[in-house]
């Protein structure tokens, strides 16, 4: 055998498996990001590592990024883990009414990480009126708050969106030199359940503007903060029925914290849910929020 074949003899082919994106592109599959996913969901590393593990034995080239998150949801409800108690937490937030519910969840949110929130309305700046989402306040500074609801979670916050942040900020922060504007607005803040185009992210990075999406920023994007801080919309819920979302909506329930805030038979009278149906989705709430100490 000469050294040529000798070296083929030695060569080891490696296949790459690619997923499918939501628009069509292709892209090498990342396990990384599956035991990520998986590791949020509260499993402990050795378990996301089977769990991921098995969901490769599955999955073959070509697969859709959609079906390989429901394989990594189907592995996760066989082991002790959030999928057992809530869907998939993109798609719950994508299930969430835009006004007045997918708002008041994220200035909840926003309380939990440190800012004192108040609700939007209408103000006035140098050039023109504008309407915003809430005002707020960490530390000494100022932001306005715009949200920004997709019910498809593929679709990007565009261009458009962080343009007008930047014109409103200007506007207000002119309007504040002139005694027009009550507030001095230091920054202003677009939080949205997808992603920022990239060309959307490229303007936000040059003009200063603060955005929070899904896994954007990387180390604290929207997913992240709902995560760490338990807090979920009603929407996360395994087994929550359309017309049942529809009931908690009209009663202003929009979080898992907000099925705790008030005795069963109140929420009953105001949602028209049995008792009975209510106390398994309270219990399923409560496995969810409090999933370290309260169920296994």
């Amino acid at each position: 055998m000469n050294r040529e074949d000798l070296v083929d003899s030695l060569v080891v082919l490696r296949v790459v498996m690619m997923v499918v994106k939501a628009d069509g592109r292709h892209e090498p599959f990342m396990r990384e990001k599956l035991l990520q996913s998986a590791e949020q969901m509260g499993v402990t590393p050795e378990v996301a590592e089977e769990v991921v593990r098995e969901v490769e034995r599955q999955a073959y080239d070509g697969i859709s990024t959609r079906k390989l998150a429901q394989l990594l949801q189907q592995e996760l409800r066989r082991v002790p883990s959030l999928a057992k108690y809530g869907i998939n937490l993109r798609e719950s937030l994508a299930l969430i009414r835009p006004f007045p519910d997918f708002e008041v969840f994220i200035r909840g949110l926003l309380r939990f990480a440190g800012y004192t929130v108040q609700a939007g309305g209408v103000w006035i700046g140098r050039c023109g009126e504008h309407e915003i989402d809430g005002v707020l306040r960490h530390g000494k500074e100022t932001t306005v708050l715009e949200v920004k609801h997709h019910h498809n979670y593929h679709t990007q916050t565009g261009l458009d969106v962080v343009r007008i942040a930047r014109a409103t900020l200007e506007d207000f922060q002119e309007g504040y030199t002139q005694g027009v504007t009550p507030v001095k607005f230091a920054r202003h803040l677009t939080v949205s359940n997808t992603k920022l185009s990239p060309q959307a992210e490229k303007y936000a990075q040059c003009r200063g503007l603060d955005f929070i999406g899904w896994a954007t920023p990387t180390t604290g994007g929207l997913n992240a903060l709902i995560l760490h801080h338990h807090y979920y919309p009603i929407t996360f819920l395994r087994g929550l029925r359309p017309k049942e979302h529809r009931q908690f909506s009209l009663a202003h329930i929009y979080t898992l914290n907000d099925l705790f805030a008030k005795p069963l038979e109140v929420i009953a009278s105001k949602t028209g849910l049995s008792q009975h149906r209510l106390s398994t989705l309270v219990e399923r709430a409560r496995c969810a929020v409090d999933f370290e100490t309260t169920c296994d």
